[in-house]
């Protein structure tokens, strides 16, 4: 028959989030940035290979839009659109 485990020993005595919060607040933006790519990293594997095709189309139309309109167009960035956070969802 299996050990098991006291009710108690499943109760945190004070809230970690807490402590992550306050570590995270302790790192510089630097340290908060290789955190974040490695937390995507490690839960998105296929995140560095979408990005490098994703620059690869951004500077190939960049390329096809120059040869065939010299003038820069100034329109302004499209604005979020509510439902855009679910394409960041695995």
């Amino acid at each position: 028959m299996p050990p098991t485990i006291p009710v108690a020993a499943l109760t945190f005595e004070t809230n970690p989030l807490e402590g992550d919060r306050e570590a995270i607040a302790s790192l510089s933006r630097e340290q908060r940035h290789a955190l974040v790519n490695t937390l995507v990293r490690l839960f998105y594997p296929q995140y560095e290979e979408l990005v490098r095709q994703q620059a690869e189309r951004e500077a190939a139309t960049a390329a096809n839009s120059e040869a065939s309109d010299p003038e820069p167009t100034n329109s302004p960035s499209p604005l979020p659109q509510r439902g855009n956070a679910d394409l960041l969802k695995p």
